[in-house]
């Protein structure tokens, strides 16, 4: 959590593109965290986690086309059903923080 995503780094080069190297979280939390050599700052994560929290961002781990789970985008992309796993539920951290930002998107915030 103490770690922010790069997100100049991101708007100039990844965002919406294939992410280079193994098709792994670790790439792509590599990606965010602007760490291709650049001496920044890896968060710990676990590779089973449906997702992860960073000081200014919360990244969600979607799988996509596969028969386990049935994750959509809706709304033109802006919404998107989510299976976080066993372990996230209502009362997660990453789940309230989820859902502060949609009451104040809703609400006209940022």
């Amino acid at each position: 959590r103490g770690v922010r995503v790069d997100v100049p780094a991101l708007l100039r080069g990844g965002l919406g593109e294939h992410v280079a190297g193994p098709s792994t979280k670790a790439s792509v939390v590599a990606l965010l965290a602007g760490a291709g050599g650049s001496g920044r700052q890896m968060p710990r994560f676990s590779k089973y986690a449906g997702g992860l929290e960073w000081e200014n961002a919360v990244s969600l781990f979607i799988n996509i086309g596969g028969s386990d789970y049935n994750n959509t985008f809706s709304h033109g992309g802006r919404r998107v059903s989510w299976f976080g796993g066993s372990k996230m539920h209502l009362d997660t951290p990453l789940v309230q923080r989820l859902l502060t930002g949609a009451e104040a998107e809703e609400e006209g915030g940022e």
